[in-house]
């Protein structure tokens, strides 16, 4: 196999011995054909591997970050179901104590229920996934060109059972540790409840106002651990869906934002042109707000294989991801991609050994650029400098900025070069065609992400109101039956309740939105990592994280008016027991 036209004769393939790292024998050879005067690329497995599963590795961050905080939503719901559990059978655990049983014995029957319904929801969980793989497959093979295998993972099974029911086992054995301290005979009384002598804020006869808010005030008040609950719960839904906005702003209504981020330096349209005068005559079309050229050489730095992009003036790119330092300017200049520069333990001002074309030259860091070209094993050189190597750079590939990058000023533009250059043009990519026809995998996946991070945040409300709402009506069934004896409507205990969450509600959502706001980008540069992204900097501002809190307030008020419904059920004669 080969290709007489770029110089490559012959394509080999190298079966490493085993133990051997594909990276380093990689750069190895590189180095090793060109001290030979050989001018050929590598391709590892590693390398292969990477940029055909980059997506795969997206998705499994974005996931698991997010598993983490249904975990954690879990974890508090349980804590809270355990508090409200042992209130509300509060005399049942005194008669266990008057009989004889320990607080231990009650502890671990409370502990078991518990553990025993996550492990069941555990083995359910996993069965759910195992049976959703045929299904997903053939979509990621489509992201990836390649068979992914699925096949039963005992450890994978094992570290997932462990983590989960651990996690609940702990969170259920420190959330009875009150039942230690109860007597049973203020457990049989139902404690001090009848005898609170807790503060008695907004006192009716002294407060003005309407009655309903003024009880809806006060409820919302009396319940230090409902309080805090819906805080916590509610920092986390506002911090998401604050996220969910962000990435929903940067990948659907300005594609280009996610684009630029990912993938480096990104054009809107990219010739490839055999002209010597084609720079100017395009820089001289109108429509065109820049154009510059860019070769791209494979060399070594530091014996690990690196793409190299080659221009001769590095100022010229608007859209230059470097995100600390600066690009190069002159021929002893470089800058590396952030994962490379991990790797090699570098930083801007260091010195590296960069080879090519059978020569080795030092260099100095003056940038760190990020992007998912080879995985951010990549480096930026001026022409100047890579004439050290003896590299003579090809100006054949010309990258357009669009005045306005809209799709039908973009298809205009490549429709003028057809017809300048005719068979002289040999490529193009319509970058601004390619995001509006949906055909870039990293916009589709991240659509699916927010989706996914929308939908999360509306389970969290629904369960999380479901089982406060249930507690509070159980816990208040005789306060409702009172108030509607006295003639309350069950649309105003319906509306007291709802407006009693909306302090804790507001206060959670507003916060964890502001943290949202100020984190987003490091969120999203920890989550792309794995594909070169190093600090992510797109476009945040506060009136995404105001438009989630109004979401999460609203979602949250409209789900307790629906699931309070059962409140009707409740009347003044139902609390009547005969004696």
């Amino acid at each position: 196999m080969g290709d007489m036209e770029y110089g490559i004769p012959y394509l080999y393939c190298v079966r490493l011995a085993g133990g051997e790292n594909d990276a380093a024998a990689g750069g190895e050879l590189m180095t090793e054909l060109g001290n030979r005067g050989i001018m050929g690329y590598v391709v590892t497995h590693s390398m292969t591997v990477s940029q055909y599963s980059y997506m795969q590795n997206i998705i499994a961050a974005i996931l698991s970050a997010f598993a983490l905080v249904i975990t954690g939503v879990s974890l508090i719901i349980i804590y809270f179901k355990i508090s409200n559990s042992i209130e509300q059978n509060i005399t049942n655990i005194g008669a266990l104590k008057a009989l004889g049983y320990t607080s231990a014995q009650i502890r671990l029957s409370m502990v078991l229920e518990f553990t025993l319904t996550a492990a069941v929801a555990c083995a359910a969980g996993v069965g759910i996934s195992y049976g959703t793989l045929p299904f997903l497959e053939p979509r990621l093979r489509h992201f990836a060109y390649m068979v992914w295998d699925y096949r039963f993972d005992p450890t994978a099974l094992f570290l997932t059972v462990v983590l989960i029911v651990g996690a609940a086992m702990l969170v259920s054995f420190f959330g009875t540790k009150s039942i230690v301290a109860l007597d049973p005979v203020q457990a049989l009384r139902f404690g001090l409840r009848a005898h609170s002598f807790r503060k008695n804020h907004f006192p009716i006869e002294a407060t003005g106002g309407s009655l309903t808010w003024l009880l809806a005030l006060k409820a919302s008040v009396q319940n230090r651990k409902q309080n805090i609950m819906l805080v916590g719960l509610m920092l986390v839904v506002g911090f998401v869906s604050t996220f969910s906005v962000f990435l929903g702003y940067n990948t659907i209504y300005k594609k280009m934002n996610l684009f630029h981020l990912v993938n480096g330096i990104t054009p809107d349209v990219e010739v490839t042109v055999r002209d010597p005068d084609a720079f100017y005559e395009i820089a001289e079309l109108s429509g065109v707000n820049n154009v510059f050229w860019e070769d791209i050489q494979e060399m070594t730095v530091e014996d690990y294989n690196v793409y190299c992009t080659i221009t001769d003036d590095f100022g010229a790119i608007a859209q230059l991801p470097i995100y600390e330092g600066r690009a190069p300017k002159y021929d002893n200049e470089i800058a590396v991609g952030g994962v490379l520069a991990q790797s090699l333990g570098v930083s801007v001002g260091d010195e590296v050994t960069v080879s090519g074309n059978g020569r080795s030259v030092r260099y100095l860091i003056t940038g760190l650029q990020q992007g998912s070209t080879n995985m951010g094993m990549e480096i930026y050189m001026t022409e100047e400098g890579a004439k050290h190597l003896l590299i003579e750079a090809d100006r054949e590939v010309f990258c357009i900025e669009v005045e306005e990058p809209k799709l039908e000023n973009s298809l205009r533009l490549v429709e003028e070069l057809e017809s300048m250059y005719g068979t002289r043009l040999l490529s193009y990519e319509n970058s601004v065609e390619t995001l509006e026809n949906g055909g870039d995998i990293t916009i589709t996946v991240c659509i699916l992400v927010i989706s996914l991070l929308l939908i999360v945040s509306i389970l969290v409300i629904v369960l999380s109101m479901n089982l406060l709402v249930k507690t509070v009506i159980i816990r208040k069934q005789r306060e409702y039956g009172i108030e509607k004896a006295i003639g309350f409507s069950s649309g105003q205990l319906r509306l007291q309740m709802a407006l009693s969450m909306m302090p804790q509600t507001a206060f959670g959502a507003v916060f964890g939105s502001l943290f949202g706001y100020l984190l987003s980008n490091r969120l999203l540069s920890v989550l792309l990592y794995s594909v070169g992204v190093m600090k992510a900097d797109m476009e945040v501002a506060l009136w995404m994280g105001l438009l989630a809190a109004g979401f999460v307030i609203g979602m949250t008020f409209l789900l307790v008016w629906v699931i309070s419904s059962r409140i009707r059920r409740i009347s003044a004669y139902s609390l009547i027991t005969d004696a």
